[in-house]
């Protein structure tokens, strides 16, 4: 069974985490309160899911709170069903657990509920909140948890981006995740998306480089890098081999055909793009909105 840790780096440190607390669950008496104090990006619910799985044999003693669908808060009628879930008998006959997602969403009225029960726990039963932002949960809230701090650390995250984004600068990745490594995958999303539209829109170079890099304030090297990933598809859909990035734009690529002409400049704009990386990887300063408009002049001549 491949664990989340050999998909997520980051998590392979609290390995010892887990080690400890099943020992504690077989032998003794594990926290019954926990708060999981993470960056959003971590993947900590999935993380949390795998460990409740593994924890609690029978799902039916799990129950997951998180705000209702269209809400954005956890509202105290969650809570009253929670106390209710957690003073039930376990279908396993061992442990009953109940995790909160975003427990930050938790309105006044709901954690004061929730202190409760954190206050006189039933037997066996046990919480998990997982939180981004522990600091607005209640002081005596916080107080009554034993806290799991989870962070992640450059090496884990560019080992992560060199699986899943090889042809980007991991430095560029996470200067703009952070500190949540999964973050890049919702954001390169978004900003592929908006580059594209507005590439598509036939946008002036000037336009395009004060849109970026003043008003949506993005890293010169992630917009080199989309342009990098943009050629090297570009080739790929000449060959004839399936596209890594830009998946679902086989019909914009076969708008640029390949004849001699385009496939010299296709290949001058990789070595542009691949100076300028050599450059700014020896600390040299450039003026981005002036290369930025100088690469999208040389893109729009493929």
């Amino acid at each position: 069974m491949v664990k989340l840790s050999d998909r997520y780096p980051w998590f392979k440190k609290y390995e010892f985490l887990w080690d400890n607390f099943f020992s504690q669950s077989a032998f003794s008496r594990p926290p019954q309160s926990l708060l999981w104090n993470g960056q959003v990006g971590l993947g900590l619910v999935e993380y949390a899911r795998e460990m409740a799985v593994r924890w609690i044999s029978n799902p039916a003693d799990i129950l997951w709170i998180a705000p209702e669908e269209g809400a954005s808060v956890i509202k105290i009628e969650q809570i009253r069903a929670l106390i209710d879930f957690m003073c039930l008998k376990t279908f396993s006959g061992i442990h009953r657990l109940v995790v909160i997602e975003n427990a930050e969403s938790m309105n006044v009225n709901a954690q004061n509920a929730l202190l409760k029960i954190l206050e006189e726990p039933p037997q066996n039963a046990f919480i998990w909140l997982i939180s981004h932002h522990p600091e607005t949960l209640l002081p005596t809230i916080r107080s009554r948890c034993q806290q799991w701090v989870f962070f992640a650390e450059f090496h884990e995250a560019a080992s992560y981006f060199k699986q899943h984004f090889p042809e980007d600068s991991p430095e560029a990745l996470w200067d703009g995740c952070h500190f949540g490594p999964l973050n890049v995958s919702r954001e390169r999303q978004a900003l592929e998306k908006s580059i594209l539209n507005q590439l598509k829109q036939s946008v002036s170079a000037i336009q395009f480089a004060e849109y970026y890099l003043q008003k949506e304030k993005k890293n010169f090297d992630v917009l080199c890098d989309f342009f990098y990933a943009w050629a090297l598809d570009w080739y790929r859909f000449q060959w004839g081999v399936q596209l890594r990035t830009f998946k679902n734009e086989e019909s914009w690529f076969a708008e640029y055909p390949f004849c001699p002409f385009r496939n010299r400049k296709m290949n001058d704009f990789i070595k542009k793009l691949t100076q300028i990386k050599r450059v700014k990887s020896q600390g040299i300063s450039l003026n981005a909105e002036l290369m930025l408009e100088d690469l999208l002049i040389d893109w729009k001549k493929l």
